[in-house]
């Protein structure tokens, strides 16, 4: 036991971020407050946390100072993404990033303007090292907003010299946490056909039971092949209800370190491992568990990787550590105990089953107490081996088999429908269910598992009945059946075939949208530093405002559209703009389906 605990503190001691290349020299970025709404190397919806974010308890318009003295190398304007974002280089080769600012400090939102006037663009995301601007330590550069995403927050980052994003808390800011991790469920995954946790070919959830002593034990699951354990745990600091990422994890067994990851640095193009390590329970959206074993590339953040999953020879208890960045620690157990192959039932039951409650791996999927369906075997169905097809008439779904870095073209076999998933759309090996809603109208189609994300957007083209394009206005939207929300896929036809280009995966319908923008209100706005600004509300029923077809004109003059998310207003701008008692505004808008709003309406100051 003493020499399992010495074990234990040296690999802490080892991983901790005090003893590693501390950076210095730097100050508290912002006067808003010194608490942190989350951390760095948490789950954000297609990439990891880069930095830190400072909370501003919901308000906008506090201050915010160079940490470091340096020259401003970048400057960022988007209504999404980072907002309205500052970007310091320094003498130590770090950068400093500033992101989702209300504005910018006044000499460098009027040196700003002046730009995005001269390109005629609202956006810019430009590299300004060689105009030499230079800042001091402490100098205020802007002040903290919501632009790009919402609520107020600071979004604070440090890059070294290649432009890898590092911890923050690595440097000298810090926070007070004298507060540990909180275990809150674990979720063991079957690895193999064959492998099933408790009688069931199904993921099993647990939730922590008694705790013995400081540790949180998870009970004990019989399996009866290789398993892999994902975790959901979070860090919480003194005087905020926040949830943060943990700092470090650990899966140990007896004196071996199986797993072991620290949230210290990542490079930007690893963001896409966020798909892998991160995911959710079955039928759950929300990516909260981070897995303890590794399938095909490694974590970004792993130091060592559990590569097979797990198989005790007969009872084995498994122990997890996590780890704040202030040495605050927490453990849980679970103990595994190999139990005896189950005998399932006929595969044939399973065509009772609907594809989206089936558990989805690689070449396989399972219907709970149903024999698993391995892809690359036919099963009674018909296959095409030279596409790795697999076609089941009896559930009309067509199953495939996509390879990273193969192209693969997808052709239903009625014909109407074709797809193209392009190299490196999956990180991994990865099985699909094409089902089509209606063979004889086309209303849409299905492609499982919708929990799967692509890393880019694939191709998919449909066959269209003559009624559709009689009436006009129809496109593709993808169903979020969880929040009930449609969202509109950029589509377009030619002849009869509608080709679109989804980013996600999931159910689909054709819709019609012919009805254009609708204008709810209009204002003049004063912001706090005296300029004028021209605020239209809109809505749009299905397809959504298209901000980048807007035109506004004011008096006969037109201005920069810039668009705000969070609100669904379009604000004109153009330097040294001042309203007249009474102000004729013209303004066209279009929806992403290409129906337009057109108006002239009287505002008055």
């Amino acid at each position: 036991m003493i020499r399992w605990l010495a074990s234990l503190l040296l690999v802490l001691i080892s991983a901790s971020g005090f003893a590693q290349d501390r950076l210095e020299g730097f100050i508290w970025p912002t006067d808003s407050s010194p608490y942190l709404t989350s951390t760095f190397g948490e789950t954000r919806s297609a990439h990891f946390h880069t930095g830190i974010d400072i909370k501003t308890w919901g308000q906008e318009g506090y201050r915010v100072f160079a940490s470091k003295a340096g020259h401003i190398s970048r400057i960022h304007v988007s209504p999404t993404g980072y907002g309205k974002a500052l970007y310091l280089t320094h003498d130590d080769g770090t950068t400093t990033v500033y992101a989702h600012l209300q504005r910018f400090a006044p000499r460098l939102e009027q040196w700003i303007d002046s730009v995005r006037w001269a390109r005629q663009t609202p956006e810019i995301s430009i590299d300004v090292r060689d105009t030499g601007m230079k800042v001091d330590q402490r100098e205020v550069i802007g002040y903290t907003g919501s632009t790009g995403v919402g609520p107020p927050h600071l979004h604070f980052e440090i890059r070294d010299i290649n432009e890898v994003a590092l911890n923050p808390l690595r440097s000298n800011l810090s926070v007070t946490d004298t507060r540990p991790p909180i275990f809150t469920s674990l979720l063991i995954e079957p690895l193999t056909p064959n492998a099933y946790i408790e009688g069931s070919l199904y993921p099993s959830l647990l939730y922590p039971g008694q705790k013995e002593g400081d540790t949180t034990s998870f009970g004990m699951r019989s399996v009866t092949d290789k398993v892999g354990l994902s975790v959901s745990v979070y860090d919480v600091a003194d005087k905020v209800n926040n949830k943060y990422e943990v700092y470090e994890l650990l899966l140990l067994s007896n004196q071996d370190t199986l797993h072991h990851l620290v949230h210290d640095e990542i490079e930007f193009e690893d963001g896409k491992f966020m798909f892998q390590e991160r995911i959710p329970a079955r039928g759950a959206r929300k990516r909260s568990y981070q897995k303890l074993y590794t399938e095909a590339a490694s974590s970004p953040f792993s130091i060592t990787s559990n590569r097979d999953g797990l198989l005790p020879d007969s009872t084995q208890t498994y122990t997890f550590i996590a780890r704040d960045f202030y040495g605050n620690t927490s453990t849980a157990t679970v103990t595994l105990t190999r139990g005896l192959v189950m005998q399932s039932e006929s595969l044939t039951t399973a065509t009772r089953i609907p594809d989206e409650t089936w558990f989805w791996r690689k070449n396989w999927a399972t219907a709970d107490g149903l024999s698993s369906v391995r892809f690359n075997e036919s099963f009674g169905m018909t296959v095409d081996a030279q596409h790795q097809f697999v076609w089941d008439s009896v559930r009309s779904a067509l199953y495939s088999e996509i390879i990273p870095d193969q192209r693969s073209e997808i052709v239903y076999p009625n014909q109407d429908m074709h797809l193209t998933f392009f190299e490196d759309t999956f990180l991994d090996t990865t099985t699909l269910a094409i089902v089509q809603h209606d063979a004889t109208s086309n209303t849409g189609f299905s492609i499982f598992p919708g929990s799967q994300t692509p890393l880019r957007d694939y191709a998919v083209s449909l066959f269209v009945r003559d009624s559709l394009l009689d009436s006009g206005g129809y496109h593709l939207y993808h169903v979020d059946e969880q929040r009930d929300k449609l969202s509109f896929v950029p589509s377009f036809f030619t002849g009869r075939m509608l080709t679109a280009y989804p980013s996600q995966l999931g159910v689909f319908k054709i819709l019609q949208d012919t009805v254009p923008p609708v204008i709810l209100d209009s204002s003049l706005k004063q912001s706090r530093t005296g300029t004028w600004n021209l605020a239209v509300k809109l809505e749009d029923a299905l397809s959504g405002v298209d901000f980048k077809s807007g035109i506004l004109q004011v008096n006969g003059q037109q201005g920069l559209t810039e668009y705000d998310p969070e609100t669904d207003e379009l604000i004109f701008f153009r330097p040294g703009f001042t309203p007249q008692k009474e102000n004729e505004v013209v303004i066209m808008i279009s929806d992403f389906a290409g129906n337009q709003t057109t108006t002239s309406l009287i505002i008055s100051k």
